[in-house]
C-alpha cells in the first residue's frame, strides 16, 4: 500500500503541465499550507517514507491530527509529498462501499464546485479520471472500482500538486533516478482489478 501511494504521488507530481489552462477559485496549496512550504517548521509530523533521489530527499509526510475530512466525506488518510523538505504534493483518499457511493458524488460534487468544469477526463467501465491544469496546481480526481469477493468498493483519490517555481519543478522532473524508480515499482507492484466484470457502468 505505501509503494502504490508513493508511485501515484510520483506520477502526479512529474505530470504538472508546462503549460496550462486556468480554472475557478485555483488554489496554490493545500488547505492553508502553500507549495514550497517547509514543513520543519511543523513539530506535528511523521514521515512513512524517504528515499533520496539524484542527491534530493524526497519524503512522504503526514500530520499528527489532521482533519481527516474532505468537506463531510471521512478520508482514508492524506499525505504530504515533500521535496528536499519543502510541499509540492498531497493526495487524499477515501474508499465508497458499492457504486456511485456517497463519497464518490460528494468528493465528485465538492472539486466541480469549487473549481468548475474539468480540463479533461477519461472514463473507462472501471476507471474515471478527472483533471485540472492551471497555472500553479494540478488537481486529479480519480475512481477504481474493485470487487471485493461480494460486493464493489470504489477507490477514491484526490490528488494535488504544484511547484513554488518552475526551477524546482525542472529540478525534480529531470532526475533520472526518480523516473526509474517509478517504472520498477511499478513492475513490481503492478494493479490488479480481479473478477471484475466488463461493464459494470452505471
Amino acid at each position: 500500500m505505501r509503494i502504490k501511494l508513493v508511485i501515484a504521488l510520483l506520477i502526479t507530481i512529474l505530470m504538472v503541465p508546462n503549460s496550462a489552462i486556468p480554472f475557478q477559485n485555483e488554489p496554490d496549496g493545500f488547505r492553508d499550507i502553500k507549495w514550497g512550504t517547509d514543513f520543519s517548521k511543523f513539530d506535528n509530523v511523521w514521515k512513512s517514507f524517504s528515499k533520496e533521489f539524484c542527491g534530493k530527499k524526497y519524503e512522504v509526510a503526514h500530520i499528527t491530527g489532521d482533519n481527516l475530512y474532505f468537506e463531510n466525506i471521512k478520508l482514508r488518510g492524506i499525505g504530504y509529498i515533500l521535496w528536499e523538505g519543502e510541499l509540492n504534493g498531497v493526495i487524499v483518499e477515501s474508499i465508497g462501499n458499492g457504486l456511485g457511493s456517497k463519497e464518490w458524488y460528494g468528493m465528485k460534487n465538492a472539486l466541480f464546485a469549487t473549481y468548475g468544469d474539468s480540463n479533461s477526463k477519461d472514463i473507462t467501465a472501471n476507471y474515471d479520471k478527472y483533471q485540472w491544469m492551471g497555472d500553479k496546481t494540478t488537481i486529479l480526481l480519480m475512481r477504481k472500482i474493485h470487487w471485493r469477493g461480494s460486493e464493489f468498493a470504489e477507490q477514491i483519490t484526490v490528488r494535488f500538486s504544484g511547484f513554488k517555481s518552475p526551477e524546482k519543478k525542472k529540478e525534480m522532473s529531470n532526475c533520472k533516478e526518480l523516473g526509474e524508480y517509478i517504472l520498477d515499482a511499478m513492475k513490481r507492484k503492478p494493479e490488479r482489478l480481479e473478477n471484475l466484470p466488463p461493464t459494470i457502468r452505471r
